[in-house]
């Protein structure tokens, strides 16, 4: 069924497509960001002052990363409120 996390309809997607260059992995956040927004019509969309404030924050340093290590979600944001947020998680490695 799934999680509804359009992050895994992009892995899934550059799987099926064998895209597995880093400036494609890279290159693919556009799939569900600029080029849907462009599909959508959507005319107030980017990062840009008076446009909607809908974006999430990804505990992960880049996309490549968010999606190698599926990076949890650290805030929600809508019409620029907090709609949820939760700490980063705290990771050790022993040897």
């Amino acid at each position: 069924m799934g999680t509804g996390n359009l992050r895994d309809v992009v892995l899934n997607g550059l799987y099926v497509t064998q895209m597995m260059a880093r400036p494609e992995i890279t290159g693919s956040y556009n799939f569900i960001t600029h080029n849907a927004a462009r599909t959508l019509n959507l005319s107030d969309y980017g990062i840009e002052v008076g446009n909607t404030a809908n974006f999430i924050v990804l505990d992960a340093e880049d996309w490549f990363h968010a999606l190698s290590f599926g990076a949890p979600v650290l805030a929600n944001f809508r019409a620029g409120r907090v709609l949820a947020e939760c700490e980063p998680l705290a990771r050790s490695v022993r040897f």
